[in-house]
């Protein structure tokens, strides 16, 4: 049997829009009492620009680029601030303009066997069709997209890959639940319709101070829809082992 449980766990929150890195700093963070002093105290600044700043808190890294604001966390006990650590930032700067949303969810976990660690590669993508083409054919890296399931524009993208950090036997589960932030979210009826949706979502990446308070909102009501979501997709990669 698979493990019922991953071995590693992270979340993370990618805003995609117009920053100011030199503004979101650990010291920033704790004048907008978003983190605490001893938060503040042990935080390990790793990089300040005026186009990158990076910096490493206890329970969170966080990482603001012009172009993007990433908020990482392995413990899973903290990863409720975090999020309220997004929205925090994103209501002290409520007229930067923000263009999507992308809430991520991680997971590693460990077959038993050779055997089961191949079956899930070959369940999710059968090996018969390439037996008279290909010599050994194995699964590298597989993805699925997906329409949401909710009244929210955007998508669902799902990564199964060998595990590059548990070996051997080790599975990789990529879970991205991307928000476009457009209002009235159109939801595709067809496979077709949602592949012309990605290649014309040129709407989503114009960045505005409304989808800044609409990534608030999301952030607020699917935060923990959206980590269900997740470990259902990863518990079913899990099943398909045993």
């Amino acid at each position: 049997m698979v493990e019922a449980r991953p071995e590693l766990e992270s979340a993370s929150i990618v805003i995609r829009g117009h920053f100011n890195p030199a503004i979101i700093t650990h010291g920033w963070l704790l004048a907008q009492k978003l983190i605490s002093s001893e938060d503040f105290l042990e935080t390990k600044p790793r990089l300040a620009t005026p186009d990158i700043s990076n910096f490493e808190a206890p329970w969170f890294e966080c990482n603001a680029t012009k172009d993007a604001l990433q908020l990482s966390s392995d413990k899973l006990a903290e990863t409720d601030r975090m999020r309220d650590i997004a929205i925090g930032i994103l209501r002290a700067l409520p007229h930067t303009p923000v263009a999507a949303l992308g809430i991520n969810h991680d997971y590693h976990f460990k077959t038993a066997t050779d055997a089961q660690w191949h079956k899930i590669g070959d369940t999710l993508a059968p090996k018969e069709p390439w037996s008279d083409t290909l010599k050994l054919p194995g699964t590298l890296s597989l993805s699925i997209l997906a329409a949401r399931q909710d009244d929210q524009s955007g998508r669902v993208q799902v990564t199964v890959q060998p595990s590059n950090r548990i070996r051997p036997y080790g599975v990789y589960v990529g879970y991205n639940d991307h928000f476009a932030l457009i209002p009235d979210g159109h939801q595709p009826s067809s496979r077709d319709e949602l592949f012309e949706d990605v290649r014309e979502s040129g709407e989503e990446d114009e960045p505005s101070s409304e989808k800044n308070l609409r990534a608030i909102t999301v952030l607020e009501s699917h935060w923990s829809l959206s980590l269900r979501n997740a470990r259902a997709v990863m518990r079913r990669v899990m099943y398909f082992g045993n």
